[in-house]
This record gives structure tokens, sequence and C-alpha cells, in this order.
């Protein structure tokens, strides 16, 4: 893995900046953040146990992540039906004077706060605010990747029916 220091300028683009429903959506199903959401809800003994399931619902309404227990048993079924919690700028902002951060407020404040590069968070030095640039450059990196395979196979696909064509 990267050394997390060296994201400390790298400038994610506009497209992927945290906060966005795209980042969001793509962070939030790293197996990493999976595992502060769950271990900070439910308990460390959560750790590779959860994963994430599409969220498109009957209705046509979309959620951006939705975590499900590998194999459902009892426990699992009764710990989610008790709990709920509201994460958001008010309910962390009183957590952020903590060294360190919480994992679960870290990523929270790494997702409100909506910075495209670590040299401008305000915790730039928390080890998990460093772990999630280096997560979305990571993400960032393979989507541009698979963009550029997108796009070199549809100029292909046109080079070949303009050529059709003459």
């Amino acid at each position: 893995m990267e050394d997390p220091s060296d994201n400390s300028l790298y400038i994610l683009p506009p497209k992927y900046t945290p906060g966005t429903d795209l980042m969001s959506k793509l962070i939030l199903n790293n197996d990493i953040v999976i595992n502060i959401v769950v271990s900070a809800i439910i308990g460390d003994n959560t750790s590779n146990k959860y994963s994430t399931k599409p969220t498109e619902w009957p209705n046509f309404k979309r959620s951006n992540v939705l975590y499900c227990p590998l194999s459902l048993d009892n426990t699992s079924q009764e710990l989610s039906a008790k709990d709920c919690f509201l994460v958001n700028k008010q309910t962390v902002s009183d957590h952020l004077e903590n060294k360190p951060l919480e994992p679960l407020v870290a990523l929270a404040h790494f997702l409100i706060e909506g910075k495209s590069a670590l040299v401008n968070m305000e915790k730039e030095d928390d080890e998990t605010i460093k772990k999630l640039y280096t997560i979305a450059k990571q993400i960032v990196s393979q989507e541009i990747v698979n963009e550029k395979t997108s796009t070199t196979a549809f100029e292909e696909l046109y080079y070949h029916a303009i050529n059709g064509l003459n």
C-alpha cells in the first residue's frame, strides 16, 4: 500500500470530491470503510463480516449504501433492528477535538468537508483521514482506467463504423 504522506498534495478531480454522490457511493463500498462503519456501530468483532448490497428499491429510489451481514443469524438481525445512528456535521462536531479521531468520525468528517486534497483538510494529520484519501486516490485511479478503457472501446467502434461506411 502507498505511503499516505505521498497523497497530501494529490488533488481529487471535482467529479470525485469527497461528499459527492459518486465518491460517497464508491468509498462506502470499500472493504476498509465498510469495516470502519460496521465496527463503530455494531462492534469490533464484525470485521470482514459485512458487505454491500444493491440499493435500488422497488419504488425506484436509491440509497448510497446498504450493509448486510455475510451470513444472517438471529444476532445480526436483532442488532440491526435495535439501533439507528444519525451521522451529520452536528453529531460529529463535538468529537473533532479527539486525537486520534474515532474512525467513524473521521469518515463523516472526510465526506462532510468535501475537500479535494488532504492538505486542505482541517484534520490532515489524522491516520484515518490519510487512509481515506489513499483509498479515494486508488478508487479514482481505477475509475480513470475504466473510463479510458470505455473511451478507447468507443473510439475503436466509431473508427470501424466510419471505415465500414466508406
